[in-house]
């Protein structure tokens, strides 16, 4: 693509190179190693992407937004006061700072993300395993193991569950929480419980449902979590059975 500058800053070769660096170098190293970077020459440095190309203007918005947000708002701030520049130094940064990206990919392993390289680590875990860690994981970290079981879980998939297992949930539940949680979930949802129930309890719950408070039905998604939650540990106790 041709430069958006009257003038180019950047020959083809250098243009493909930093391309290749920002584009195989996990974006979190990116983003390290320019953290402690001068303010003024991080400015320079995204404007020569903006300006260079499509591509690598979709990489400085990208770098900018991955700041800190008190470094962000002082390298915008740079960014609208620099309006021209010498062009070896903004060649010189921009060599530097490219420099600093690969130097530090080389140096640095990226395991990817944290959250999910646990989860794949818990799926290949027993029921009974798995909620054990969690348990113990939970003390220290609980909302952390709900966004765990709620991946590992998600709540409509508890229409995979036998009658007896939720059977067994209900018995741990309230018709309070079931009317919140219960209220704006696929139909096929609610009739796994309502089949589970007598046709009283069923009636019950139902009746609730237009009786909701705006504030009720706000919580739905943490009555769903905490269900979840509970499924979670019944599983784990050995009290009900999650096919996997």
């Amino acid at each position: 693509m041709e430069s958006k500058l009257s003038r180019p800053i950047l020959d083809q070769a250098a243009i493909k190179e930093i391309c290749d660096v920002l584009a195989t170098t996990n974006s979190q190293v990116a983003f390290q190693s320019i953290a402690e970077e001068d303010e003024a020459d991080l400015a320079v440095f995204l404007l020569t992407l903006h300006h260079t190309s499509d591509e690598l203007a979709k990489h400085a918005s990208e770098i900018l937004l991955a700041l800190p947000p008190e470094k962000q708002a002082t390298v915008a701030e740079n960014v609208v006061k620099t309006e021209m520049a010498d062009i070896d130094k903004v060649k010189a940064i921009t060599h530097r700072i490219i420099e600093q990206i690969t130097e530090a990919a080389e140096k640095t392993i990226a395991f990817g993300d944290g959250k999910t390289n646990l989860i794949n680590m818990l799926s290949d875990m027993s029921q009974e395993d798995r909620g054990s860690l969690l348990e113990s994981l939970e003390v220290k970290n609980e909302d952390l193991v709900t966004e765990i079981n709620q991946t590992l879980f998600p709540f409509d998939d508890l229409t995979k569950l036998d009658d007896d297992a939720i059977g067994t949930i209900i018995n741990y539940l309230g018709s309070p929480t079931l009317s919140v949680a219960l209220h704006n979930v696929p139909p096929e949802v609610q009739n796994k419980f309502f089949d589970a129930m007598d046709q009283e309890a069923a009636e019950a719950v139902k009746s609730r449902f237009s009786e909701l408070s705006f504030t009720e039905k706000q919580t739905a998604t943490t009555a769903q979590k905490s269900i979840v939650d509970l499924v979670q540990r019944l599983a784990a106790k050995g009290f009900i059975k999650i096919n996997s």
